[in-house]
Order: C-alpha cells, then structure tokens, then sequence
C-alpha cells in the first residue's frame, strides 16, 4: 500500500506540473490563499515596490501602458496598506496628461519619480509635491542615488536621451548628459512646441535602470545604461561624463544583463540576438575599461530571447531564464542549466495543419527578488511567464528548486502579466506572501505559507 501511495502522490504531482495539452493549471488562489486585492491599474516590468513602515508604494500605468486621451484616473502612484491592501492615497502630480508612473525611488522620506507626462518629481510619501522639473521625454524605470565624492545626488533618464543628476532637497541640476542624437526638449527650449511634437513620437533611448559600477575606481558608483536602440553607454557618476559607448550593430535588446564582481568591475554583457523564426543566439561579451569587446561566447541557442531581469544569489550565482531554461552563472561562466520548457498543444493550429505541440512558456519572464524554500526545497526561486501561449489571457509562475534543478509546480495567475514577483511578508504576520499584479488592473497578495525566517 506504501507504494502504491507513494505512486499515486507521484502521478498527482506529475499531472499538477505537467497537464495535458490544453489542460488549465491549479488556479494560484486554490493553494496559497488570497489576503486581499487592490484595483490600481497595470504594472510594467520596470516597476518596483517600496515598503515604507505599514504601507507599500507602487507606481501604475493605469488602465493602458500607452494614453492617447487626456487623463487617466487610474494611473499614478499609489499607497497601500500592506496588511489589508486599504489604498491609502494615489496622486500622480498634475491634473491633464499621460500620468503612466513606473520606477520610484524612496530616500530620506521623500519620494522620488517620473512619469510619462515629461515630468518628475519630489514628494512626501503622501503625495505632497516638493518640487518638479520638466523634463525632455518620459521617464520610464527607477530613479537611483549616487553617493558623490562631496554630497549625494538623484539620478534619472529620460527616452529622448538626457540623462540629468539632480540635488535630492531642491532639484537643482549637478549634471546632465546628452546622447550624441538627442532631440529632445532643453530648458532654453519651448516647452509648448515640445509637448505638441512629443504626443506624436516615441523614443528609444533610456528606458531601464541603469546598473551602478565603479568603472574607474575613483570611490563614486557609475551608471551602465542599455537602451532600445542596442548601445550601452558607460557614464561617470561624478560628472556625468561619457566614459565610452559600446555598440555592435546587433540587436542587443532591453533585456541585457550587466554583470561584474565588486563594485568596480569589468562589465559582461549577457544578450540575445534574433537570427530567424523561433530562433536566438545568446552571447556573453567581455568589455575591458574603455569599452572594447575583448572577449564574445556564443552560449546557446534558444527559441526567445534572455529574461527581462536577473537575479543573483547570496553564494554569487547570477540567475538568467530564456523560455527553454532556467540558467546558473558562476564568475560569469555557466554552470547549470534546468530545464523549464513547457509543452501544450496550439488551440488553432489544426487549422492550417495537424496540432503541433508548442511551448506554453512566455518568453520575456520575470524572476522573483529572493529565493525561498518549499516542499523540502531550501533554496528555489519562482519564475513569471506573462502569458500562457496556449491559454493567452493568463500568466502562470512556476516554482523551480535550485538545489534539485527541477520545476516543483506551476501555478495558473487570475490574467497575464508583467511584473516580476515580489516574494516578502507583505501583511507582516510572519509568513512568506507573493504580491502580484495583473493584466486586468488588480493587485494580487497570496500567502505562501512559508515561515519568514529571513
């Protein structure tokens, strides 16, 4: 009887990873139990959460990642009690505009951010303005600090190509830097005609947070930037001067991972670039200090591209996803690869053709910002797909156990989407829980059930 229960709990589990075809995976609420959700709008994958005491900040993009009309009530920044999800306060700064807000940085109580009305700002947490500046495009990731030689500044960037340190208690400019094609807006400039111009126009320059290294030693964190139009610029954090520009004429994508030991350190680029249909070729590329290619490895091929973010581990192992894998660097080498593909059958593909079995995992996913343990597992990470491509309204996470490099379950979310999981115990009751956004504007928290013993 031991063993046929033994099989029985194996063939259960089997089916709960793995159904078939086009089986629905167990619904997320169904195992780990819903605290509460929030109606707040849609999250990118640019954007973050703050914890401030009792209450969790979070900037939203509203009902639409893109505004074509004047106002959108739901976009802005919110405050939330984190134990009851109670919204406490949302303001986005001024009353008309694309108010589409999505990285926050919080630094000594004040809050800092942009949005997608070519603004940024210094508030209270409570949502009083400090002070303002017009700034040259939409800012669209996190602001961060730098902590300068003499005082400490905010830095942040804008898609038309400025990238501008500002005093944290006035706003006053320390620096700014241009790319060498910006046609944005500049304080000289007519602030009317900019605004008609940018309505019609979308940018590609500096879209994600910039990694913070000591690239030349001198004690100050620089920012490596990687933009949608495939450059990487290096820039001093001191004076915001241009150490170099890597570029390579493939197409590096968003999604690159900057990496290095130490503060000061030598940048590896990880990258994918498209080569055909459903076909990817990963690189690794070493840069010496004035951002010279001495070293490229071809490290897989894959049908997508690398995650949209990465995480590394306490014992320094840098986590990547493509949709065929999870992938485990060590001292940028790889030295493991678990194997996460998903296979369903394609509702329409009959119509064409007989039904081919196609990957369910999304490729553009998400991890978790810590790893955690479950079901005997000490050390497993969870992994957001932002669709399922055979069920594409909804998303699903899937809990994968670094240790036993295996896939321990997959679990349905309530629609698509695009923000990376936040594992924490949000409502501080002692317990582990997963606080996630969707497509259909709410924010989810689920309890894990995982004893906090962080």
């Amino acid at each position: 009887m031991m063993r046929l229960s033994a099989m029985l709990f194996f063939v259960c589990t089997l089916n709960a990873v793995n159904p078939k075809e086009n089986e629905r995976l167990p619904e997320i609420g169904k195992t780990f139990p819903l605290l509460w959700k929030k109606e707040i709008g849609k999250v990118s994958f640019r954007s973050n959460v703050i914890f401030n005491g009792n209450d969790l900040i979070i900037g939203s993009n509203g009902s639409y990642y893109m505004d074509y009309g004047y106002y959108d009530r739901k976009s802005g920044v919110y405050v939330i009690n984190r134990k009851n999800g109670k919204i406490e306060k949302c303001f986005s700064g001024d009353c008309m505009g694309d108010m589409d807000v999505n990285g926050l940085l919080l630094y000594n109580q004040k809050l800092y951010f942009g949005n997608d009305n070519e603004e940024f700002f210094c508030t209270t947490p409570e949502g009083k303005t400090i002070w303002k500046k017009p700034t040259s495009g939409d800012i669209e990731h996190e602001p961060v600090l730098i902590e300068g030689k003499n005082k400490n500044y905010i830095v942040y960037a804008s898609e038309s190509g400025e990238v501008r340190a500002v005093e944290p208690e006035t706003g006053k400019t320390v620096w700014v830097y241009y790319t060498p094609d910006f046609n944005g807006w500049k304080p000289e400039d007519n602030r009317t005609i900019f605004k008609v111009k940018s309505f019609f126009r979308n940018t590609a320059s500096f879209f994600t947070k910039p990694e913070l290294r000591d690239l030349n030693n001198d004690g100050v964190l620089d920012l490596l930037y990687l933009t949608y139009d495939n450059k990487l610029y290096a820039i001093n954090g001191n004076n915001g001067q241009l150490f170099w520009c890597f570029t390579n004429n493939e197409n590096l994508g968003f999604q690159n991972t900057v990496t290095g030991s130490g503060a000061a350190s030598t940048p590896i680029l990880f990258y994918s670039t498209y080569k055909g249909p459903n076909k990817y070729c990963s690189y690794q590329i070493t840069l010496n200090a004035k951002g010279k290619c001495i070293k490229k490895d071809s490290t897989f091929q894959t049908e997508t591209g690398l995650s949209l973010n990465n995480f590394c581990t306490k014992n320094n192992e840098l986590i990547l996803a493509n949709n065929e894998s999870l992938l485990v660097y060590e001292e940028n080498i790889l030295k493991a690869t678990i194997d996460r593909k998903f296979e369903g059958v394609n509702k329409f593909s009959n119509v064409f053709s007989n039904s081919q079995p196609i990957s369910r995992n999304f490729g553009d996913a998400l991890l978790s910002n810590t790893t955690f343990p479950y079901k005997g597992s000490k050390n497993c990470i969870m992994v957001l797909n932002q669709h399922d491509y055979v069920n594409f309204e909804y998303g699903f996470i899937e809990i994968i156990s670094l240790d036993t490099k295996q896939v321990i379950e997959r679990f349905e979310l309530p629609a698509s989407s695009e923000m990376a999981p936040i594992v924490k115990d949000v409502n501080q009751d002692g317990f582990l829980d997963l606080l996630i956004n969707c497509s259909d504007g709410f924010l989810y928290c689920y309890n894990l059930k995982i004893k906090n013993n962080f």
